[in-house]
């Protein structure tokens, strides 16, 4: 559900830029010449952010990134396939007079108030270059430091409506038998019915639940079935043994197989946080280690931990691996170390400044928002190449540092805004959902896009202008900047 939002932007984002840049050329082969290097350099960096969300332990998360990869590759070639020849074939049906690529640039320039007030913003960031990215970087790196403290959820009940009827039955439940959460001992042994063994059970589940009483209801094993039907809590070991054989098959077999070699402890537990559940497994596998039978802690309540476990590294983990490929491809491709890592600054910021929201809105992570790194990585990484692609561009044609960002800002800027908003109002729908879970992740990535926009048309440029020796290696002479005034 979360994929088609980001395709539409992005396949909007490809379909404006190559438009805009055809209004200018009026060629098919020019347009492509000209920007499809950039578009392409940006799907690329886009991709390999999203192809990080294969890292998760998650499948739900890869398939996610499976989806991604495949539509913004089906994007980018639908805009190159489709679009420019319904371009080239309408143009064609259009009386245009002939004139020069240069005047056609001057009245895109020139004309618009979203190209004005993106002129006008772009030059007061550049003028306040330091203050800007001070001011982004403070805010990143406070997001960075409260991280650790942003909670992880994975209990499917505080995702749905709390309203819900089926929920609401659960809670009755739970009110009158105490528990409706368990976590399953598996216990493996040539005999797990010896004699040393069943003590061993028995004396575990009662230290247990002496250790645990905020947590632990009960605890279920072949002993406590053997006491409860036949009163065998003072018999002798030959005793319950008779007793066994007379138990019914089917009770029987819910503990112990027919040869005897496996068995299982049911630990019935309160309804519990993620953290309590979690501390609880832990203090299970230190209260229950040291036997000479092989003792497993599982269920849901340990696939639960491992959630929390996999969303809170592998999160960290899909982010870096984002970051590391999208470097690399860039570096690869521009051979520039200073233009392999500019796309990627704003893209960090937004990621820090992203957990400072979720930190103070009290919003977890759950299954679906820890993507928000790799998507926002994908996004924000397209932008920024575009910006900075179409920045040397015309620099290149012999354009000042500023105009040549002004000019920049001017053309591509509303492929973006157009793009972005898109997604924003794609994922703002579900902040109306009754799922408390789609509600928190359509929250997150209207502000991580938001805040890409942002980063797009408030860092990059007085970045990119201040970096621009690195970046721009020769520039034309001024005659170029004189046709392109008129």
């Amino acid at each position: 559900m979360a994929v088609f939002p980001i395709l539409i932007g992005l396949g909007i984002d490809y379909s404006i830029q190559f438009h805009n840049r055809y209004e200018e050329e009026n060629s098919v082969r020019e347009t492509t010449r000209k920007i499809g290097k950039a578009i392409a350099v940006a799907v690329i960096a886009t991709v390999l952010g999203f192809v990080s969300l294969y890292a998760s332990p998650v499948p739900m998360i890869q398939d996610f990134g499976k989806m991604l990869t495949l539509g913004v590759i089906i994007s980018f070639l639908g805009s190159i396939f489709i679009l420019l020849p319904i371009l080239h074939i309408g143009s064609q049906n259009v009386s245009t007079s002939e004139k020069p690529a240069s005047e056609s640039v001057i009245t895109h320039r020139k004309s618009g108030k979203m190209d004005r007030l993106l002129s006008s913003t772009t030059r007061w960031m550049i003028r306040f270059t330091f203050p800007v990215l001070l001011l982004f970087v403070v805010l990143a790196g406070a997001g960075f430091m409260v991280d650790r403290y942003i909670g992880v959820e994975t209990d499917i009940e505080r995702f749905m409506p709390q309203d819900l009827a089926a929920l609401e039955d659960i809670r009755v439940i739970r009110d009158a038998v105490k528990t409706t959460d368990q976590i399953v001992v598996y216990i493996e042994d040539d005999d797990v019915l010896s004699e040393m063994n069943l003590n061993w059970i028995r004396e575990k589940s009662h230290i247990l639940i002496d250790q645990h009483p905020n947590e632990i209801v009960s605890i279920k094993s072949m002993d406590s079935l053997l006491v409860l039907l036949n009163g065998l809590q003072d018999s002798t070991y030959e005793n319950a043994m008779l007793q066994l054989n007379d138990l019914p098959e089917t009770q029987r077999k819910m503990f112990v197989n027919e040869s005897n070699t496996e068995t299982v402890m049911l630990i019935n537990t309160l309804h519990l946080s993620t953290t309590e559940n979690k501390e609880l497994i832990e203090n299970l596998k230190e209260e229950l280690g040291g036997s000479s039978m092989k003792v497993v802690i599982t269920g849901k309540s340990v696939l639960d931990v491992e959630m929390v476990e996999g969303l809170t590294t592998g999160r960290i983990n899909m982010t870096l691996l984002g970051l590391g490929l999208v470097f690399m491809a860039l570096l690869v491709i521009y051979r520039n170390l200073m233009k392999a890592i500019i796309p990627i600054i704003p893209v960090v910021l937004i990621i820090g400044i992203s957990s400072g929201v979720m930190y103070l809105m009290g919003i977890e992570f759950t299954p679906i928002t820890a993507t928000l790194g790799a998507l926002v990585l994908g996004m924000g990484t397209e932008m920024t190449v575009m910006l900075m692609e179409r920045y040397i561009e015309e620099r290149n044609l012999g354009l000042t540092k500023i105009e040549a960002m002004v000019v920049s800002v001017s053309m591509i800027g509303k492929a973006i805004v157009a793009s972005g908003l898109t997604t924003v109002g794609g994922f703002a729908v579900l902040m109306f959902s009754s799922f408390i879970i789609l509600q928190d992740f359509g929250f997150m990535t209207v502000v991580n896009i938001s805040l890409a926009l942002a980063s797009t048309f408030i860092v990059l440029p007085p970045l990119i202008v201040l970096v621009d020796r690195f970046i721009v290696k020769k520039t034309k002479t001024m005659k170029d900047v004189v046709v392109q005034k008129g």
